[in-house]
């Protein structure tokens, strides 16, 4: 299931972020703080759109993007896009990726 991003799924997100990029193959170091306040920069941006990957009642996988016009029409920018690392490798980012999309031009 997609939905939308709310602010009160915020702490999930950053949970997700961390999991995702402090392990292999990134091994980044994101703590909470950082993570957080990455990701509400996004969300304060003037056009922002966030779509949240569930699995039952679980956040799978988030994409934070933003609309910008372009001559007759807008594009979506793709910022940030995570899958949990339980369920990558599995074609779950491409196939939410061309759902969110759709979902857009409908």
């Amino acid at each position: 299931m997609i939905t939308k991003y709310r602010t009160e799924n915020l702490d999930s997100c950053v949970s997700l972020l961390i999991e995702s990029y402090n392990c292999e193959p990134w091994n980044d170091c994101w703590t909470p703080v950082t993570a957080r306040k990455y990701l509400e920069e996004f969300a304060e941006a003037r056009r922002f759109i966030g779509f949240l990957f569930w699995d039952g009642n679980e956040i799978i996988g988030v994409a934070f993007s933003h609309e910008r016009t372009w001559m007759d029409s807008s594009e979506l920018y793709i910022d940030e896009f995570y899958i949990s690392p339980h369920h990558q490798r599995m074609g779950i980012g491409k196939k939410k990726i061309n759902e969110s999309v759709g979902r857009l031009c409908s």
